[in-house]
């Protein structure tokens, strides 16, 4: 198994496990390809700067800054300056 280094055990019904030797055979897959492409598209990874998320952690991460700021009125006069 080269470029494979964890190993790990999940349990499927007779289905499933049906299903996935089927369509393997199909596409001259095996079933850990099959299931390692499944991952890939449903969690691909993130670019940094790229995504909606990206902007979005960045958001709550300035929402949750503890900066000082004046009042409303104190800004709006500040601002015509």
């Amino acid at each position: 198994m080269a470029g494979f280094s964890k190993r790990f055990e999940v349990l499927l019904g007779p289905a499933q496990y049906r299903k996935l030797r089927e369509t393997g055979a199909a596409r001259g897959l095996s079933v850990g390809a099959l299931i390692r492409d499944a991952i890939d598209l449903t969690y691909p990874e993130r670019k940094l700067g790229s995504g909606v998320e990206d902007r979005l952690e960045a958001v709550a991460a300035m929402a949750g800054l503890s900066l000082p700021v004046a009042e409303w009125d104190v800004m709006e006069r500040e601002s015509v300056k």
